[in-house]
C-alpha cells in the first residue's frame, strides 16, 4: 500500500496547516502484522518459482509481443520504402535490445505470478512500470 510521510507540513504539495503540538506530539505505535516478513517472503518465492532469462523466448508476455510486432511493421516498411529515416528503423534488432526484452519478459512473468500488472510505454519501451496491488514500481533498464 502507498504510504505518505509529511514532515513539517509546509511544502508545495501539501496545503494544510498543522500546529506545533500536532507536529511535535507523541508518535503513533508502529504497525504490527500477523505474519513475519520472512514467512511472507518464502511464500512469495514458492509462488514465483525459479525465473531465468532464456536465450530464446518461448513464452511471451503480451506487452513484449506487441513490441516485437511493432518492430516487424517497421522492418517491413523499411524494405518497401524508397528512403528510410534512422528513427524509423527497427528498435529491437541489436543484441543488447534483444537481451533487454528477454530480461523484461522474465521479469513480467515473475510479476504476474504474484499479482503484478506490467505496463510499458514509449517507442523503445523505456518507460516501464509494474503495478502490484495498489503500488506502482518504476523499472529502469
Amino acid at each position: 500500500m502507498d504510504d505518505e510521510v509529511i514532515v513539517g507540513g509546509r511544502n508545495r504539495y501539501w496545503y494544510g496547516q498543522q500546529t506545533d503540538e500536532e507536529i511535535l506530539g507523541p508518535l503513533q505505535e508502529p504497525p504490527t502484522f500477523p505474519e513475519d516478513i520472512a514467512v511472507v517472503r518464502d511464500r512469495e518465492r514458492k509462488i514465483i518459482g525459479k525465473i531465468s532469462v532464456p536465450r530464446v523466448m518461448t513464452i511471451r508476455r503480451p506487452a513484449i509481443s506487441r513490441l516485437i510486432a511493432q518492430d516487424e511493421v517497421r522492418r517491413q516498411k523499411q524494405l518497401t520504402a524508397t528512403y528510410t529515416f534512422s528513427w524509423e528503423k527497427p528498435v529491437f534488432d541489436i543484441p543488447f535490445e534483444q537481451r533487454r526484452l528477454r530480461f523484461l519478459n522474465a521479469l513480467f512473468i515473475a510479476a504476474t505470478k504474484c499479482g503484478g500488472r506490467p505496463e510499458m510505454s514509449g517507442r523503445e519501451a523505456r518507460e516501464i512500470r509494474i503495478n502490484i496491488h495498489q503500488t506502482g514500481v518504476a523499472v529502469s533498464t
